[in-house]
């Protein structure tokens, strides 16, 4: 077989060459660690040559070793590659066979095999794998030009640049569309057009499920269509590489891995709320651009209410982000869980470097799915934050029903850790442990339940027969008082935990708000310093959204920034005039648990959006001399109103803003009217604040967002 000179699969080959038995243990350890694509090729000589010496080494003796494999889902190719293998030797595997062998991937094998066969009856293509000399596209290990005499697929308006990747069905390419001049990532699957009904309509799915999915953490599909006999897909290029890379075992921060998940979980729940499970998400799924923004790819496992490839009894995933309903093949109780089980996945691979399930063989890994609890990432990594753990855990639920109720559920419990506020999923009692012991283990539990009760048979029927009963009763005193004795130890134990999880709370606030102290001495103007603000007391607080005001002494106004439909404009409220008015000329702090029933707040502002009060917490921000520079005004905690806690911590960074103002000898209000800058993302995702004089309220009225 030709391989690129210098790889390890071509030294490793040329081993084999020199009549020298190569130990594939020994050359890899020699090796350092190889990228899992290249691995695949190493094991793929090894194989070959071990067969054409009557050593017929099985994919199952090399996925045992390097269980890496079937986590990142080269299993299959090097599944196929054997079935290749065993066909150009003159053999005849079937299918069936291989199904019964790799349950797992039973779907997949199929389809790949009768592409494979069709393809090959076409002469389209030769086999590929340890079965060919060359191929008509690079392999994985050979990412360059294509091979000497051969080209790459020709597909009008777009310019192939060179190999991203390559699936068990497709090959992906860089390219540029050359009527819009951009880069875009190319999906091809080679000699579509002999592809089984099932990989046709699955390349259909995605291109359709990706069309209908608008989200700016979703890869964007630009075309799709079919030239001469190859099927394509122009997909967003996003050249980050994806999140496995950057995990790549090892532990990512807390907090950046909390954040992420967030943002997944948000898009997820996009994808939910149109009836659509992707049913594959895993971190090599979700691709990262050069700012770090993730994007989730590959729909094309995704499960649509309009659209059904899978029959119950089919398994189709990854094994180690592959909830137990899935594993088990349970395709009716396939739902948004499923997918809140992937993101949990994920986050504990971000949190400790290693996938929940780890195994050498589908059985083994079936049986964690199914019946293990996964190891607490603190074991792992001992400073986690108890709340986030709580999280993790809470998605790795083996009952569906005891996972988040939705995606959406999940990006707030991650906000309210962010935020350091409570959040609302909690660790298993001692009660649930015991009956998840009894539902993984019930054959035990009923041969201990029945030893208790002949125990206590006997012991009841010792006191009419046998003076050692009192004996026997004095011991079950005893007992008695030790499991009482262990139920106050207990209840002591989980009040430690609650005081620790709120001191971890505060520590959360306080990094927040130290963090945001050191970027307000480098903030260069005035709308990067609202936006700063607004962001950080949001979180904080845990509040919906916040407003911060800047006074305008010349003008006797506040004045602040709001998306108003696409454009950044600005707004004023009158000296004096509403809550966040009559705080900037009193310098008092004004927190009303109950919008609708303090008389202080206008409702008009409310009724015009459609928006709905619940509570806010207006407060001023003071000079070192104690004039008033501005004013914070916060709407909705999540979870009960803003108390004294609060109050302190906000107050903390007001003084820091008010600093960072006077440093920079105050910022100049913008004419009233005027747009400042380019239009901005929305950061709060609501009307205007309550607090706004009634001047503001036609340009209210619209949808708005403040920063």
């Amino acid at each position: 077989m030709t391989r690129p000179s210098g790889s390890a699969a071509g030294d490793f080959e040329r081993l084999w060459q020199q009549d020298r038995l190569a130990d594939v243990r020994d050359f890899l350890a020699r090796a350092g660690g190889l990228p899992l694509a290249e691995l695949v090729t190493v094991l793929a000589v090894d194989r070959r040559q071990r067969w054409s010496r009557g050593e017929k080494v099985r994919s199952e003796d090399y996925l045992r070793s390097w269980p890496s494999l079937a986590a990142d889902n080269r299993a299959l190719e090097l599944i196929c590659g054997e079935f290749q293998l065993r066909e150009s030797l003159g053999e005849a595997p079937s299918v069936e066979e291989y199904v019964q062998r790799f349950p797992a991937y039973a779907g997949r094998l199929r389809q790949q095999i009768e592409l494979y066969r069709g393809l090959a009856t076409a002469g389209e293509v030769r086999p590929t794998g340890e079965a060919a000399a060359d191929s008509s596209l690079p392999t994985d290990s050979a990412p360059g030009p294509p091979a000497a005499g051969r080209a790459w697929p020709a597909i009008p308006e777009y310019e192939i640049l060179g190999m991203l990747g390559r699936g068990a069905m497709s090959v992906v390419f860089r390219a540029r569309q050359t009527g819009l001049n951009r880069l875009v990532a190319l999906k091809i699957i080679p000699g579509g057009a002999y592809a089984n009904p099932t990989t046709l309509a699955r390349f259909q799915l995605e291109a359709q499920t990706l069309a209908a999915l608008q989200h700016p953490n979703i890869v964007q599909v630009y075309a799709a269509g079919r030239h001469e006999d190859n099927l394509f897909c122009a997909l967003e290029f996003v050249e980050g590489g994806d999140l496995a890379q950057r995990i790549a075992s090892t532990p990512q921060p807390a907090r950046q891995a909390a954040q992420l998940s967030k943002v997944l979980a948000a898009a997820i729940d996009c994808v939910h709320r149109r009836g659509i499970i992707h049913r594959d998400l895993k971190p090599a799924n979700v691709l990262l651009t050069a700012q770090g923004v993730p994007k989730i790819s590959d729909f094309g496992l995704a499960k649509r209410p309009d659209f059904s490839q899978t029959q119950s009894g089919d398994v189709v995933g990854t094994p180690s982000y592959m909830a137990p309903e899935q594993a088990g093949g349970h395709t009716h109780e396939i739902g948004p869980a499923t997918d809140v089980y992937a993101l949990g996945a994920i986050l504990y691979e971000m949190l400790t470097g290693r996938p929940p399930v780890e195994s050498k063989s589908w059985p083994d890994a079936l049986h964690q799915i199914r019946h293990v609890p996964p190891l607490p990432p603190s074991r792992l990594q001992p400073r986690l934050p108890r709340d986030l753990e709580t999280i993790c855990l809470k998605c790795l639920q083996k009952d569906p029903g005891r996972r988040y109720a939705s995606a959406a559920a999940l990006a707030d419990d991650l906000e309210a850790f962010l935020g350091g506020e409570p959040i609302a999923g909690r660790r298993d009692g001692p009660w649930a442990h015991i009956a998840g012991w009894i539902r993984s283990r019930p054959t035990l539990a009923a041969m201990l339940a029945a030893a208790a009760a002949a125990a206590m048979g006997l012991l009841v029927g010792a006191v009419w027969y046998s003076p050692l009963a009192v004996g026997g009763a004095a011991v079950l005193s005893l007992l008695a008082a030790t499991g009482w004795y262990n139920v106050r130890l207990q209840s002591a134990l989980r009040e430690l935990d609650a005081q620790q999880v709120l001191a971890q709370r505060s520590m959360e606030r306080v990094r927040l708000l130290l963090e945001a102290t050191q970027r307000l001495m480098d903030v260069p103007g005035p709308d990067a310093m609202l936006r700063l603000l607004s962001q950080t007391a949001a979180r904080m607080a845990n509040a919906e959204r916040a407003t911060i005001f800047l006074v305008d002494r010349a003008r006797g106004e506040l004045w602040s920034k709001v998306v108003l439909e696409e454009n950044l404009e600005t707004i004023r409220v009158p000296l004096g005039v509403g809550v966040a008015g009559a705080v900037a000329t009193t310098g008092d702090i004004v927190n009303i648990a109950d919008a609708y029933a303090d008389p202080r707040f206008n409702a008009e502002i409310d009724r015009a959006t459609g928006f709905r009060t619940r509570n806010l917490l207006t407060f001023p921000m003071k000079a070192v001399d104690g004039r008033v520079l501005g004013v914070f005004q916060l709407l909705n905690k999540r979870s009960g109103t803003f108390d004294a806690e609060d109050v302190g911590l906000l107050g903390a960074l007001a003084s820091s803003a008010a600093t960072a103002l006077e440093r920079a000898q105050s910022y100049p209000s913008p004419a009233s009217g005027e747009a400042s800058g380019a239009a901005c993302p929305p950061l709060s995702g609501g009307a205007a604040s309550s607090g706004a004089a009634a001047p503001t309220l036609a340009a209210s009225a619209r949808r708005t967002d403040f920063i």
